[in-house]
């Protein structure tokens, strides 16, 4: 019998990795009752399997076994990194100079090259496919599973931290952050079911990061994430990073209609087809989650695509705020096991029986014009004003051309513009506020101090009256909160 210390390491080393989603129990039942492992256990047995000159022919087979070399029934051979690296395809011209200096002793006595035995081996390690089954669902058989496991363990514990910074991904929208934690415990409840929705998070600038990524991918292990700089590259032709994957992250991505379109049918596509540079291209299950962190200056018109697409406008109010969130990155750098344990026990015990990631997202997007809608018909015709803008204007003058936000509005301008858009859209209630006693605190409902700190909108000089309006993203941000629900109070 080995050691408990050993049968521990073997266990978290191999079995858990191949397990069912229950298998964490009958793991647990094993380190308690320190019984025999098994056989599949036991195939490791050195330190460097190919640190061998000459060996026995059943011991040379084991060894290039061991060392992760496997051939499928089409004859293309693959070798497996240690600790869940990289799959690599192996060329036979290749695998013999690997082994020209390893022998393997027939019963004759004579002896042959190490891959020659292997390939010749009925024992050599033989798959009928490749592909990525998370917890083997699904998994055929006699097919190599690139599934690696999870990264931590489950454990109740306090994860408010996360809970507090997921709400700063939002700018304070609560639907959107109860849309990311049923997003993310699909990802581990139901891995193998693709959610076909992408998270998109606007307002990362300088040295600011996204550290949900960060945390998921602890989460959920290393091996099942890929962060890339550039979102492009998940479409490359070579693209045998992204087997394996559960959750693919860019740092980047081109907003132009052709990239939407191909981004949609990453998310929605069954089936993905991986390559590598002078290999056999792979077809295989595709469970892919993305997360896409985008800059303030990038503007993505998701308004095709709200099936998909879950935009979320990123609070500035903590921006480099290290003393509150340094936790995170403590735990994304393996310092708090704790926390991550925490936060997976809330994704895997988490309520999504009935969540259907397609309807909750086009949910958000009705919810939100819904709130639009229900708003006095003046903050009706500012986000109809600001939806069809696409940049901002000069902030020392009146613009008021097609496709700008003006940063600089007169009173008269305003309620002449407001009354046009009251008679060619034909507003319930729109004549109610075309007086400048209605119009204008209907407006200071949402343009105020509380939603803008330390800004002076209003300003008279002379007989005249101007507003500096804010900036078009700091308006979205303002207004995810006031459609959240944190809809702040008029200061005088």
């Amino acid at each position: 019998m080995f050691p408990t210390d050993e049968v521990k390491s073997y266990i978290e080393r191999y079995v858990w990795r191949s397990m069912q989603p229950q298998g964490q129990e009958r793991m647990l039942q094993a380190e308690q009752q320190q019984t025999q492992p098994v056989d599949v256990i036991l195939t490791v047995k050195w330190s460097d399997p190919l640190d061998f000159q000459e060996v026995p022919v059943r011991e040379a087979v084991a060894r290039v076994n061991d060392a992760g070399f496997f051939i499928l029934y089409n004859g293309k051979i693959y070798r497996s990194e240690p600790n869940g690296g990289a799959i690599t395809l192996q060329n036979r011209r290749g695998l013999t100079k690997t082994f020209a200096g390893r022998r393997a002793r027939c019963e004759n006595g004579k002896s042959i090259s190490a891959s020659l035995a292997w390939l010749r081996s009925p024992n050599r390690r033989e798959y009928k496919s490749i592909g990525y089954w998370p917890c083997n669902y699904g998994r055929p058989a006699k097919s190599y599973n690139i599934w690696q496991g999870w990264g931590i363990w489950a454990k109740p514990g306090d994860w408010s931290i996360i809970d507090d910074y997921i709400l700063h991904l939002t700018g304070g929208d609560r639907n959107k952050a109860k849309f990311i934690l049923d997003w993310c415990a699909q990802m581990v409840q139901r891995p193998w079911e693709k959610p076909a929705v992408a998270l998109v998070f606007k307002g990362f600038h300088g040295t600011s990061e996204n550290l949900l990524a960060g945390i998921l991918a602890a989460v959920i292990g290393q091996p099942n994430a890929l962060v890339t700089a550039a979102g492009k590259k998940i479409f490359e032709k070579f693209n045998w990073n992204s087997a394996g994957k559960l959750l693919i992250v860019a740092d980047t991505f081109s907003a132009d209609n052709e990239e939407l379109s191909k981004l949609k049918q990453f998310l929605t596509d069954d089936e993905i087809r991986v390559d590598q540079k002078s290999g056999h291209p792979v077809q295989m299950k595709s469970v892919h989650r993305v997360i896409i962190n985008s800059h303030h200056r990038q503007i993505i018109d998701v308004s095709n695509y709200e099936r998909q697409i879950v935009v979320c406008d990123v609070s500035e109010k903590r921006d480099g705020d290290d003393a509150r969130f340094n936790p995170l990155r403590k735990a994304i750098d393996g310092e708090n096991n704790a926390l991550l344990a925490a936060f997976m026990h809330e994704l895997r015990t988490r309520n999504i029986s009935n969540w259907k990631p397609q309807e909750a997202a086009r949910e958000l997007s009705t919810l939100a014009r819904q709130k639009v809608l229900a708003l006095d018909p003046p903050l009706v015709w500012l986000f109809d004003t600001l939806e069809r803008a696409t940049k901002d204007g000069d902030p020392a003058k009146i613009d008021l051309s097609p496709g700008t936000w003006s940063l600089l509005r007169e009173r008269p301008e305003m309620i002449d513009s407001y009354r046009a858009w009251v008679r060619d859209n034909r507003i319930r209630r729109g004549d109610d506020f075309t007086k400048n006693v209605k119009f204008f605190p209907a407006l200071r409902r949402f343009l105020n101090p509380g939603n803008f700190p330390g800004r002076r909108l209003e300003q008279k000089s002379g007989t005249t009256y101007r507003w500096h309006m804010p900036t078009r993203e700091e308006m979205k941000e303002a207004l995810n909160r006031f459609l959240g629900g944190e809809v702040a109070d008029e200061h005088p």
